[in-house]
């Protein structure tokens, strides 16, 4: 049985950091391939996967609203707090108040993504500002 050929660029000597030899496998020697892993901070990957479904999630309840108050059939199963009849007369009334309350969802959604972003990305001194300026607003 002869031995697979394998291109001359995978194949050197043996190193002391080499794989070891496998009795099952022939006797040959490949470079070892470097595989960059990346540490769990430097994608924020559930950040960013936790603020897209909360946005997703706020665009759904806009949509059903909107749904919800065109049919004029539509009634509750539990009736609304005092606190939610109160809210919903001021989104319906003031177009300011709507928006404003939209933006301090979205930005209390994406607040993490963007102080992990920082961290990487400017100094410690403009990342604290940053950091104040999104509390300011909120």
């Amino acid at each position: 049985m002869s031995q697979p050929s394998l291109p001359s660029s995978l194949l050197s000597d043996p190193s002391p950091g080499s794989f070891p030899a496998d009795s099952r496998m022939p006797s040959l020697h490949l470079k070892r391939v470097r595989v960059q892993l990346y540490p769990l901070e430097s994608f924020p990957n559930g950040a960013i996967v936790t603020t897209l479904m909360n946005t997703m999630s706020m665009y759904h309840d806009t949509v059903l609203a909107k749904v919800a108050g065109n049919n004029p059939k539509y009634r509750p199963l539990i009736p609304s707090s005092l606190h939610t009849r109160y809210t919903k007369a001021w989104l319906g009334k003031h177009t300011q108040y709507k928006w404003a309350a939209r933006v301090l969802e979205l930005l209390r959604f994406t607040e993490l993504v963007i102080e992990m972003c920082l961290r990487r990305k400017v100094s410690e001194k403009l990342r604290w500002r940053v950091i104040v300026i999104i509390e300011v607003v909120k």
